[in-house]
């Protein structure tokens, strides 16, 4: 007999100033995530005090990618947009919207704001 384990969620939590996971201490955002498989995810639920959202998503894009993620796919409210995003269908209330996180232009974008962000100190 042999069994297999897969992961198929996860959840990113943010921290900022100097709380942390390991202390228990209260995130400044989350998001969750559904491996659709070991290439693509569909990223969900996400929430963050509004200072910190961008710079969230820059940490996940650049997360997903060293993980060696090609795709994100996300739903928004239709008054929101994505960076980086590609709009795939329009529901009215909600878009949905992909990130192809393997293209080299978008990867050393996600580089380049990432660094910048870590040398800001967030």
């Amino acid at each position: 007999m042999e069994i297999k384990y897969t992961e198929t969620s996860g959840t990113y939590r943010v921290y900022t100033k100097q709380s942390n996971y390991e202390s228990r201490d209260e995130y400044d955002g989350i998001a969750s995530l559904l491996w659709l498989s070991d290439k693509e995810v569909y990223l969900y639920g996400a929430l963050t005090t509004d200072d910190i959202g961008f710079h969230f998503l820059i940490y996940i894009l650049d997360d997903l990618i060293k993980r060696g993620v090609q795709l994100v796919r996300l739903t928004r409210a239709s008054k929101r947009k994505i960076p980086f995003g590609k709009l795939i269908a329009d529901h009215g209330v909600e878009k949905e919207w992909e990130i192809d996180i393997s293209d080299n232009t978008i990867i050393n974008k996600v580089n380049k704001l990432y660094a910048k962000i870590q040398m800001s100190g967030m």
